[in-house]
Parts: C-alpha cells; structure tokens; sequence
C-alpha cells in the first residue's frame, strides 16, 4: 500500500467487499495498526452503517454515538473520536444505525470529515458496506485516495470479484490492490504451486 504510486502513498483508504462476511473490517483495522506501528497517526472510521463493527473489534463498551451524530448535524466530530488502546491509532464508531446511510455518506459533512481528519492524521482508513449490497461502498469510493477490494479465498465467487472491481472503477474510484484473505495455501492449487517450484520435498536428491 505504501508503494502502490509514485511520489507518496494514498493516504485516505476505502475498504471494500463484493459480499458479507469476507473479513474488510479485519483487515482495514490490522493495516490501521500496522501504520500505528510504524508510528503513523491512524484514523480508522467505521463507514459500515448497516452493520457496524470496528466497536467491538476495539472492545468499545458505549457505542451510542460516533459518526452517524456527527453526519446527522452535531457540531464538531473530534469529541466523537475514541482511543483504541493502540499507540497512534483513533477510530470513529459508527454510532446509531440511521435508517438512511447512502444520503448521510453522499453529505456535504461526510466530506468536510475526510479532509479535516487528513489534516489532523497521517492516515484515514474507512470501513466500507459490501459493493453489491448498496451503495454506500460507491458513494465512499469517489471521496478516498484510494480503494482496497477484500476478496475472500476460496468462498468468493469469481465473477462476484469482477463484478466489486467494475463498480469501483465505473464511479471514478482508485483500485489501489486487493487482499485475498482467508487463503488456505494447501489448496486452489497454491500448494501444489509451492512445490513446483522448489519449496516442497526432494526427490531423487533435486527438489521437485
């Protein structure tokens, strides 16, 4: 991600998925920690309003306000953010499911928070909605330096992949990459990949 352009990295991040349930929130929360690690100032906002859960990751007890408050007119978002107990690392909840999360996202406000929070961190990542599910993913999408696609191995289907991957690119957003999560390396032909080229069993004094 640090490579993925010339000149400097993106540093507004969308994460997104064709469907539920292929791990997005998992992974935009260990990359918020990685650059916390190397001692980045990391955002991460949970931009999941339909099923919001960078809360619990972070074990956050009082989830009753976050982002959806600020994005409904409260004034000031800063008072929103919450310490993940992770050096250099905030994040903003989600807060109340609001009944209308496309028209909050696609706000002026939802706008106003990316580009004050870039002044503030080094790093803004964001917790998307699934793409085929709704729109809100989209929406995003067109507001972030760049766009992540979490692709699920083995479950995902592959034309549910290019399907993610079209939308994305059809509303203007930057595919900087995608993670192919939950790989189990002894099947879909990896293993067998390994071996080939010489990271498996020796025979006959050569590696096969």
């Amino acid at each position: 991600m640090l490579l993925s352009s010339a000149g400097r990295p993106p540093r507004s991040l969308t994460f997104v998925s064709a469907e539920p349930g292929e791990g997005k929130t998992t992974v935009a929360s260990n990359l918020s920690i990685s650059l916390a690690q190397l001692g980045k100032r990391a955002l991460l906002v949970d931009g999941d309003m339909r099923r919001p859960c960078v809360h619990k990751l972070f074990n956050i007890q009082d989830y009753s306000t976050g982002l959806v408050n600020f994005l409904a007119g409260e004034d000031g978002w800063h008072g929103l953010v919450r310490p993940t107990g992770v050096p250099n690392l905030d994040c903003l909840i989600c807060g109340p499911v609001p009944p209308n999360p496309s028209e909050l996202l696609s706000s002026e406000r939802m706008q106003q928070l990316l580009a004050e929070a870039m002044r503030e961190y080094d790093f803004v990542v964001v917790d998307a909605p699934p793409l085929l599910n709704v729109t809100d993913g989209r929406i995003l999408a067109t507001m972030v330096d760049g766009v992540v696609l979490v692709v699920r191995g083995g479950i995902t289907p592959h034309e549910l992949a290019q399907q993610a991957q079209f939308h994305v690119r059809d509303v203007g957003g930057r595919l900087i990459g995608v993670v192919l999560n939950d790989v189990d390396v002894r099947h879909h032909g990896y293993y067998q990949s390994y071996y080939r080229y010489g990271y498996g069993e020796e025979k006959g004094g050569e590696a096969s």
